[in-house]
């Protein structure tokens, strides 16, 4: 499972920028079979579910931005699990997310 990100050509916010005010696009590749539910856990603990992933497919989703990292989590149809590292994101950020084949 890979996580990529693209930064936009706005400036990275300044300390008191409030949180929220922008949102973040989340291009999700999934080259396995199964389906999986995508959730982002922001800092400070906000989890969000993010859509389905449908298996062998690609979709893109607009969330809201909460903070400046957020790690993603697919949890599979079949019952499975994966937690993808943490990232730094802004907004106007797209990141883009790839699962791999599991086989």
């Amino acid at each position: 499972l890979l996580l990529g990100c693209s930064r936009s050509s706005r400036p990275a916010p300044m300390f008191g920028t409030v949180r929220g005010s922008g949102s973040v696009m989340v291009t999700i590749q999934n080259n396995d079979f199964k389906d999986a539910t995508i959730y982002a856990t922001w800092s400070g603990g906000m989890r969000q579910r993010v859509g389905l992933s449908v298996g062998k497919s690609t979709q893109t989703f607009n969330l809201d931005w909460k903070s400046d990292i957020v790690q993603f989590e697919a949890d599979f149809i079949a019952g499975r699990r994966f937690t993808f590292g943490s990232i730094s994101v802004y907004e106007g950020d797209h990141l883009q997310l790839v699962i791999m084949n599991q086989g």
